[in-house]
């Protein structure tokens, strides 16, 4: 739960749409990182939007990513702010279930 709320702070400021100028592409990759959450509105496919993560290995390496993708018309900002929480947590039990979780206790 901890970890959905700090999430949930986080992803206030990412931006939501991909702009042509190099500092904001930059502004939103480095968002994208600090949070683990990718987001897109019409930029691979018009008229839809979509929220991804990555599925970890134990050292922190992608191995493969998770995404959910719906009409934009229907997962707004709203709907994809909500789903990436769920969709986080859901990534993260699927590296537990590969044995790739990195654990915070020494």
């Amino acid at each position: 739960a901890n970890s959905l709320r700090s999430l949930s702070s986080a992803t206030t400021s990412i931006p939501w749409h991909c702009h042509s100028a190099e500092n904001d592409y930059m502004a939103m990759v480095r968002a994208t990182l600090k949070v683990g959450v990718a987001r897109s509105t019409s930029e691979v496919v018009d008229g839809a939007s979509a929220v991804a993560t990555a599925v970890l290995d134990s050292v922190r390496r992608p191995i493969a990513a998770i995404n959910i993708t719906g009409p934009a018309s229907r997962f707004d900002k709203e709907a994809m702010h909500h789903t990436a929480g769920h969709l986080v947590e859901a990534v993260r039990g699927v590296e537990v279930r590969l044995g790739c979780a990195v654990t915070d206790t020494p």
